[in-house]
């Protein structure tokens, strides 16, 4: 496994410069954004470039392997205004940028060697290097993703399903769905805690993986996919999930490939059914936004339903605002969500919880924190849509920014409370819980759920 993905792996040297992609820009209020860019070491690129002929020659398979094994991979975060961040790095597919690191760079952010080891403090400078410069075309050459097979019409995929389960993983998601004896069947995001949050992870991290259940990626945040870089056996799973666009994303499958999973990239809006009364829907935002553009689950019984979003917004999900739900997963772990259009007033759309049993789940790191000001999760913006539509939060108070302490007997359920405790998972029935599930109690690999 690439070594930016382990939390053994030893730290790299600071590098003098990368070359870079912008992997996201989230906005983070009062006119701020974050802005995260992923880049491979300049000088290492270079030599191996030179060593693998590409200074001549296209990359073949064993070279792109090479690559996505041993390239030293960093994260770069730095906070800034929000049409500064969309002016200057603005994502653009297959777009490189030179990022030089000097005490002397204008720019000031925070480098992570890997998913889990604390930030250096770095000053730097970014340019855009042309498309058809040789640097980008031979690590475009790299990262280009093969075509992929079609989901299967008859995924293998045993049901019935009778929980949903929402896993205490920190600031991340990770969901599981269940049959009667508690053994996972699919996964939804298999996340936790990474870079500034990586602290936020509870002990362990495991995931159940005894009937070889398949995994669904929502998109390609790292805090939904990072879990399968600690219980490595995920990696060996059926993948489904969009398809990625940048290095780390692109180098992340390629291990996923490398330890013998297999993957269905989704590249357009087809629904997908994996198995009766379970869809996987492809959300309706604009292809460069991942959060909003990247798939969903729904699953129904008898009128009863469950909603697990991912990070997009409601409006853009297909059916999310026809019906009310049993199980809501909350999206993007609690954040202000938004309705169509800049101008659509407050609240959000936002769908209802069903009349007689509903729970609502928050999957959110205790203590979490985003960009320079500490930004946290959940927003109360979010907290305070939901309590607007009937998603009662008794036993929460909302104290400064993000500071949300759970606790029954509302509908509102969470992973965790600030600023430093784990509640463990949450379990969701179609009416109620089903009671005893034998496996969760027998598998070593499921992770506690003790919350209903």
């Amino acid at each position: 496994m690439n070594p930016h993905f382990s939390a053994e792996a030893p730290e790299r040297p600071r590098p003098k410069g990368l070359y870079a992609q912008v992997d996201f820009i989230e906005p983070l209020g009062e006119g701020l954004a974050l802005v995260g860019l992923d880049g491979v070491d300049a000088e290492w690129f270079a030599e191996f470039s030179e060593d693998h002929g590409l200074n001549k020659n296209a990359a073949s398979v064993d070279v792109c392997k090479a690559f996505a094994q041993g390239a030293p991979l960093f994260h770069l975060q730095l906070t800034m205004f929000l049409d500064e961040a969309n002016r200057r790095f603005r994502a653009r597919t297959r777009h490189w940028l030179r990022i030089d690191l000097s005490a002397e760079g204008p720019l000031r952010g925070e480098l992570y060697p890997t998913l889990f080891s604390p930030a250096q403090t770095v000053a730097f400078d970014a340019a855009r290097l042309p498309l058809m410069n040789r640097r980008s075309q031979q690590l475009n050459s790299l990262t280009l993703v093969p075509n992929q097979t079609p989901v299967p019409h008859t995924p293998p995929t045993p049901l019935p399903i009778e929980e949903l389960a929402v896993l205490d993983v920190g600031q991340g998601s990770a969901n599981a769905l269940l049959c009667c004896e508690g053994v996972a069947r699919i996964y939804f995001d298999v996340g936790c805690g990474v870079y500034r949050n990586a602290p936020t992870r509870p002990p362990i991290i495991s995931f159940c993986q005894c009937k070889d259940p398949v995994v669904v990626l929502s998109h390609w945040d790292a805090d939904h996919w990072a879990g399968a870089t600690i219980d490595t056996a995920l990696l060996t799973r059926t993948w489904i999930a969009p398809i990625p666009a940048t290095i780390k994303h692109i180098v992340f499958l390629m291990n996923i490939w490398n330890a013998g999973g297999k993957t269905h990239l989704l590249g357009t809006s087809t629904t997908v059914h994996l198995g009766p009364g379970i869809k996987l829907v492809r959300c309706k935002g604009p292809a460069s936004d991942r959060n909003e553009s990247g798939l969903a689950l729904i699953a129904e019984r008898k009128g009863k339903r469950w909603l697990l979003p991912g990070d997009a917004s409601y409006h853009n999900i297909p059916g999310a605002l026809k019906h009310r739900f049993t199980g809501l997963v909350a999206t993007h772990h609690g954040a202000r969500f938004h309705g169509p259009g800049a101008a659509a007033p407050p609240p959000p759309p936002t769908p209802k919880p069903a009349p007689d049993y509903a729970r609502l789940a928050y999957s959110f790191g205790p203590g979490n924190a985003h960009g320079k000001y500490g930004v946290s999760h959940p927003r109360p913006a979010g907290v305070h849509a939901y309590d607007a539509v009937g998603w009662t939060h008794s036993g929460w108070g909302v104290l400064p920014l993000g500071s949300a302490i759970a606790g029954p007997p509302g509908l509102a359920r969470a992973t965790a409370h600030h600023p430093n405790a784990h509640l463990n998972g949450i379990r969701i029935g179609w009416t109620v819980p089903v009671g005893v599930l034998p496996h969760l109690a027998a598998c070593p690999k499921a992770m506690p759920l003790t919350q209903t």
